[in-house]
């Protein structure tokens, strides 16, 4: 298709069209993936640093409001909303 547009418009535009069909497979197949590689909350995963003592409390009462996401690939328009 790229062949047949450079022997009729000219290479200039097939190589404009050659860059947005590769744009388009790049978006698309990352679209696919997802971008949320898991989702924890403080009673699953805990922190490795160290604290004081009242907040070690604090994070230990409140660790089911805690929400961990572990994001992966590249975030767009479109697959930002799809999680």
């Amino acid at each position: 298709f790229i062949v047949i547009t450079s022997l009729t418009f000219g290479m200039l535009q097939s190589v404009g069209l050659g860059l947005g069909a590769s744009t388009l497979v790049f978006v698309a197949s990352f679209y696919r993936a997802g971008v949320v590689k898991f989702i924890a909350n403080g009673l699953t995963i805990r922190s490795t640093i160290e604290r004081n003592c009242e907040d070690s409390l604090w994070l230990c009462q409140h660790a089911d409001m805690i929400q961990l996401l572990v994001l992966q690939n590249y975030l767009f328009f479109g697959n930002a909303v799809s999680c």
